[in-house]
């Protein structure tokens, strides 16, 4: 376990057992959406290459617009 972990579980222990639980519950959906999110990254790779060919190369002939951030 590294310093910093073992930092963050020592400030949980301070905090009621309801606290505790809600901080568990967020890591544990953050950790299991990580895992989900490299297991389908990972089943769609050469799709997901694709489009990024796609656009790379839609780019290079001028076809995308600019983005303009204050239309977002």
């Amino acid at each position: 376990m590294t310093t910093r972990l073992a930092q963050v579980i020592e400030r949980l222990q301070e905090l009621p057992a309801e606290q505790q639980d809600v901080v568990a519950g967020f890591i544990l959906h953050e950790l299991n959406e990580d895992d989900r999110w490299l297991k389908t990254t990972a089943e769609h790779e050469g799709k997901l290459g694709g489009l990024v060919a796609d656009v790379l190369r839609a780019d290079t002939n001028g076809e995308c617009d600019d983005l303009d951030p204050e239309k977002l």
